[in-house]
Parts: structure tokens; C-alpha cells; sequence
């Protein structure tokens, strides 16, 4: 009995030993799964976070883009007709410059010389329009020139035409117009643009002197 009591004396506490060391494992392995857990709601969170920034930057561009379409659309609404100095408009692939009628808001009323084209900057690009008075006395008044942005973020720019520069044949797109005696009829801008990945070219068709016309392409997001 001795004996078997000696036995029973050095195998509990290696029992309670085992049990106890088992139990701490278990807990561990509780832990680190919780952690885990925990990490992966974290890393959730941080990317539902950024895709809720990016789709709102997204929104702020494109509403941007949009502006500067109505605007540029509007511009070309207000054009002045083919007078008998001829029709007053010029362009090629980079730029085009018409003639128009200040309503007295940026710059003294009257006739003026708008020029829209692609101007690079630090940032890429953007489409700017320049407006400058006209006399035909005093030519000076072409240094009170009005700038300002239409669409920032433009990497590239092309403009074409559509009409009948020579008064003959059907109407058809050219990339330069010289005419002095008509002017086109369609003005296409073709925008190569920065920040959005969804639409990363924006054509915007718009008609001289007749009304505002919408964009070709209607930003999405």
C-alpha cells in the first residue's frame, strides 16, 4: 500500500501539470484566432474607408469636368455670326479663336476675341479659355486679356471642325479651319484626362452661335 500511495503521489502532479499546460495552449490559440479576427475587421474598414474617399474624389471630378463642359458648350453658343468682315473664326488641331460680345462681367462690354486651346502646366495640362477685347482703334486693349480654366487635369487636347470651309460639297470633319467666309458649324474637343479612371477621354461636340449643346460623353462615376 506504501508503494502504491508513492506512485499515486508522483503521478498527480504531472497530471495537473499536463492539464494545466494544455488549457494555456488552448488559450493561445483562442487569442491569436481573436486577434486575427480583430485584424481582418480592421483592414475592412480601412478599405470600405478608401473606397468611400475615392468614390467621393471621383464625384468631385467628374462634377468639375462637367462644369468646364457647360461651360466651354456655352462659350460656343455665344459666338457671333459671319459678319461682312467675314466669319472671324480660326482653328487647328491645338486651338480656335472666334468672336463674341462681352456681357460687361469679366471685362468691359462689348466685342471680343475668344481663344480656347490646351495649355500645359506642372500638373499636365488643362483647357483655358482667354478673352480679349477688340478695337479697332486702339489695339492695345488686347493686352487687358481674361484667362481663366475650363477643365484642369487635361494631359491632351484636339479640336476638329465640321461645315463647309468653301461654300462647296457636303459638310465634313477637318482639323483646321481658315475660311473667311463661313465658320464650322460643330466644334469637337477630344480631352485626354487625368483622375478618371472610368472615363479617361471626354469628346464634347458643341454648335456655334445656335444654343447650348450637351457633351457627346456624360462623365460617369
Amino acid at each position: 500500500l506504501p508503494a502504491v500511495s508513492h506512485a499515486m503521489t508522483i503521478r498527480g502532479p504531472a497530471a495537473r501539470a499536463a492539464s494545466t499546460s494544455g488549457f494555456t495552449i488552448l488559450e493561445t490559440l483562442v487569442a491569436l484566432t481573436l486577434v486575427a479576427l480583430l485584424v481582418g475587421a480592421v483592414l475592412q474598414a480601412i478599405r470600405w474607408v478608401s473606397a468611400a474617399s475615392g468614390l467621393g474624389q471621383r464625384a468631385e471630378r467628374a462634377a468639375e469636368v462637367q462644369a468646364g463642359a457647360t461651360a466651354f458648350t456655352d462659350l460656343l453658343a455665344a459666338a457671333l455670326p459671319p459678319g461682312p468682315a467675314g466669319a472671324a473664326f480660326a482653328g487647328d488641331p491645338s486651338a480656335f479663336s472666334f468672336d463674341g460680345v462681352s456681357d460687361g462681367s469679366a471685362m468691359p462690354p462689348g466685342r471680343v476675341r475668344v481663344t480656347i486651346g490646351h495649355q500645359r502646366n506642372d500638373a499636365g495640362g488643362a483647357l483655358v479659355v482667354t478673352i480679349r477685347p477688340i478695337s479697332p482703334v486702339d489695339q492695345s486693349e488686347g493686352a487687358r486679356a481674361w484667362t481663366t480654366v475650363l477643365i484642369e487635369g487635361v494631359n491632351d487636347a484636339r479640336f476638329a471642325y465640321f461645315g463647309q470651309p468653301d461654300g462647296r460639297g457636303g459638310p465634313a470633319w477637318a482639323p483646321s479651319w481658315s475660311s473667311r467666309t463661313a465658320q464650322p458649324a460643330l466644334v469637337r474637343a477630344d480631352l485626354a484626362l487625368t483622375g478618371m479612371p472610368t472615363l479617361p477621354g471626354l469628346p464634347l461636340n458643341a454648335r456655334l452661335g445656335r444654343g447650348p449643346s450637351s457633351p457627346a460623353g456624360t462623365p460617369r462615376y
